[in-house]
């Protein structure tokens, strides 16, 4: 720790942060090798709620105007685990970024960038598939993450919320 001057450790911790995208998928590819999800499925067999997510058509940045249609096929499970749904960050995406609802409009997720399946965007797709994981195994995804990927790895130490009692061996961020 650059601060506070504390030598790294053979046991030091990590956050995990984004590396739960590649554990998250390794959930779903295992629900997908048991039969209990498919690749070609649509999103909304698992999460009704993006069964009619709209396409941006247009959006003006300056105004904040912007027309919305119907996506011209429904977001795929395999949409999602390849980052090609349309769904994005605001951190990705400009128009996301400065996306203002009309009164009386509400998107779980989206509005989508572009057709699912046309095009590759870094996004909250793999959030999708943890959704997924959790209706199909009953679990949140710590217990499951702990139960089906990381126990049997032998990994004890590696989890998205780190236990109190193992806070102190956490590495800071910088």
């Amino acid at each position: 720790d650059v601060d506070s001057q504390r030598p790294m450790a053979v046991d030091s911790m990590f956050r995990i942060a984004s590396m739960t995208k590649a554990v998250t998928s390794t959930a779903l590819m295992q629900l997908v090798e048991q039969g209990r999800v498919g690749l070609e499925d649509p999103v909304s067999k698992y999460l009704p709620e993006l069964a009619k997510v709209p396409v941006f058509e247009s959006f003006d940045a300056r105004t904040g105007e912007y027309k919305l249609r119907p996506a011209a096929k429904p977001i795929t499970v395999r949409h999602v685990l390849t980052h090609t749904s349309g769904l994005g960050y605001p951190f990705t995406s400009a128009t996301l970024r400065d996306f203002k609802p009309r009164a009386g409009e509400s998107y779980p997720d989206g509005p989508l960038l572009f057709d699912p399946g046309t095009d590759w965007l870094y996004g909250t797709n793999i959030d999708q598939l943890g959704k997924i994981v959790e209706q199909l195994s009953g679990q949140n995804l710590e217990q499951y993450f702990r139960e089906k990927i990381f126990a049997p790895l032998g990994m004890k130490d590696t989890s998205y919320n780190v236990p109190p009692e193992k806070l102190a061996r956490l590495v800071n961020v910088h």
